[in-house]
């Protein structure tokens, strides 16, 4: 069978399995079991659409997009129950759609790792990793902040996520022989520069009263910037303009945390 009918299928389960999900959480059943095989299928699914590119090196990058996204989707079946069924119809087909998209993402990586060498697609591949990163954070986030604990367990969680996006990162990068080599102790220092920024943004406004949505969305914000850092320091491209870019736009979520409150 041809790779993409894999990633479709693939897709369609987990779609359809979130659905179940939705429905279970509505009816007031209990949702363990599904959520059991929502996530095993899930993980298992990379498994089968990755096999045979997939080992024990490069699981944990191939496994770390889709977990977190499908995660992101439970959390805001669960948190946001006053959702339309139009609406959480559509978000779930979003969600099958990426999910596929994340396939397609990892099986470039995959295939460049195999060859020891780049392909055509790999620019694009890298330039669509850090945007999935961002748009996978956004209600991720959002899920955590609206978990009843306190704020200090939230923002490490994040954080804890962003040391794996930053550590999911530097695997693309290592592909790429127009950036240096980054060793383990770089990138754990790499992936807690990042980390720490994120947490420290995310806990500066958790006394404040916001949404959590906004709050994601800053969080994000910051996110982004620390991966198109990462990028800019170890191509050597880094440049004032860039800085000044990604601060405006942190400011301008901060002024949305600021204003709209509940």
């Amino acid at each position: 069978m041809a790779k993409r009918y894999k990633y479709v299928i693939y897709s369609l389960v987990v779609f359809f399995l979130l659905l179940k999900s939705s429905a279970a959480l509505i009816e007031g059943v209990d949702s363990f079991s599904t959520f059991f095989w929502l996530f095993l299928a899930t993980l298992t699914g990379v498994v089968i659409t990755q096999y045979p590119g997939i080992s024990f090196r490069n699981s944990f990058s191939l496994i770390l997009l889709p977990l977190h996204l499908v995660l992101g989707a439970v959390f805001a079946l669960m948190f946001f129950p006053n959702l339309s069924i139009v609406f959480k119809f559509i978000s779930l087909g979003a969600v099958g759609a990426l999910l596929y998209i994340i396939s397609l993402v990892n099986n470039i990586f995959v295939v460049v790792e195999d060859k020891s060498e780049k392909i055509p697609l790999y620019r694009v591949a890298t330039t669509w990793s850090q945007i999935l990163i961002v748009i996978i954070s956004i209600p991720y986030f959002a899920g955590v902040f609206k978990i009843n604990s306190a704020p200090l367990l939230q923002n490490l969680i994040i954080g804890f996520s962003a040391f794996l996006f930053v550590q999911y990162i530097l695997w693309t990068f290592s592909f790429d022989n127009e950036i240096r080599t980054v060793g383990v102790g770089e990138a754990i220092m790499l992936g807690l520069f990042v980390s720490l920024l994120v947490l420290a943004i995310g806990f500066s406004v958790s006394f404040i009263p916001s949404e959590s949505f906004l709050r994601s969305l800053l969080c994000s914000s910051v996110l982004m910037f620390g991966l198109n850092y990462l990028n800019s320091h170890l191509k050597n491209t880094l440049v004032k303009s860039t800085l000044l870019e990604y601060g405006f736009i942190f400011l301008f979520f901060l002024a949305l945390v600021l204003i709209f409150k509940p």
